[in-house]
């Protein structure tokens, strides 16, 4: 574990040298993670912490070949190499082997990790880069299931799975119990969308969990919902554009405490942040155009999103937040 300032460090001569912004080391989005303290993420030499209080960078793992990580109860869990799960504290220590490719077996096992999360007891993960069906494996009793298939735009919160459904492209939103494996269909009709950008049935098309709080948007019209328990959800804005349907839908992020969305069609160079506690939406002029963004997340008032440039090469940029 290495520990040091963002201003200045010492090398092995006792000589000051200086370290590169946090923000500049960030080289993957989806694990990047906040808390009201700390600044997690990846960069090229490991899994580092920002401390916001004093500024410093600890690094917590060192390593080329983390891809992802999330973190739970405490414990930061990652995959190394695509086929070992790991996890330490939140002070890089106290390392532990969670589960590795040669523990499972092979009538089921392929060819390395991905989206690995933890959520309580389990690990769900799927077994290569975008596939949708996700396995998961039980700590304390060591038993790995097939748990969901198709799962899109998912996550786990107060012992549910939520997500949209890939394989039938329903875009309908629902839900699967984690100990009784029910699923219901909370929003949409669960019918495929062959017709549906035709016949004025909204497309949901992503979900997002913020603070406890779960929000949706919709394309044809595009909108963004806030989800409420009693079905009555509130509609947080509205960018429905008819005279261009083809590129009518709403981008969406999540930050700490609040959700931040752009509209696609016109103000493409607007950020829209929609505070949680007094649901007040302010607007930022940003650098780049919100229509092109993805696995975008708002990290202690810095934009972060990927850009491709050709084929698969892409890159991260970022901004910072400016009224």
């Amino acid at each position: 574990m290495k520990t040091t300032s963002l201003v200045e460090a010492e090398d092995s001569d006792n000589t000051i040298v200086e370290i590169s912004f946090w923000a500049d080391r960030v080289i993957e989005t989806r694990s990047l993670t906040e808390t009201d303290e700390s600044v997690f993420y990846i960069s090229k030499a490991g899994i580092e912490r920002y401390d916001k209080a004093n500024e410093s960078t600890t690094i917590l793992v060192e390593s080329t070949d983390i891809k992802l990580f999330n973190i739970d109860s405490g414990f930061v869990f990652y995959c190394e190499n695509y086929s070992v799960i790991y996890c330490v504290d939140l002070e890089g220590a106290n390392q532990r082997r969670i589960l590795s490719l040669d523990d499972i077996d092979e009538s089921i096992r392929a060819s390395g990790f991905s989206n690995v999360v933890v959520y309580q007891e389990f690990v769900y993960f799927s077994f290569s880069v975008g596939s949708y069906s996700y396995y998961r494996y039980n700590m304390q009793s060591r038993e790995i299931e097939m748990f969901a298939y198709d799962a899109v735009s998912c996550f786990y919160c107060d012992n549910y799975l939520y997500y949209i459904e890939k394989a039938g492209k329903s875009f309908s939103i629902f839900r699967k119990d984690l100990a009784t494996n029910q699923i219901e269909l909370l929003r949409g009709d669960g019918e495929p969308s062959k017709d549906k950008p035709y016949s004025g049935v909204p497309m949901i098309d992503g979900i997002f969990l913020v603070d406890g709080q779960i929000f949706y948007t919709t394309r044809f019209p595009a909108a963004v919902f806030r989800l409420e328990d009693d079905g009555d959800d509130v509609m947080i804005s509205d960018f429905e554009r008819p005279e261009n349907r083809d590129r009518d839908f709403a981008n969406a992020c999540i930050g700490l405490h609040n959700l931040y969305f752009g509209n696609t069609y016109d103000q493409k160079d607007v950020l829209y942040e929609y505070n949680l506690t007094t649901y007040e939406i302010k607007e930022y002029n940003i650098p780049t155009d919100t229509y092109s963004w993805r696995e975008a997340k708002v990290v202690n008032g810095y934009s972060f999103y990927i850009v491709s440039v050709s084929g698969s090469r892409s890159f991260i940029e970022y901004f910072q937040l400016s009224i």
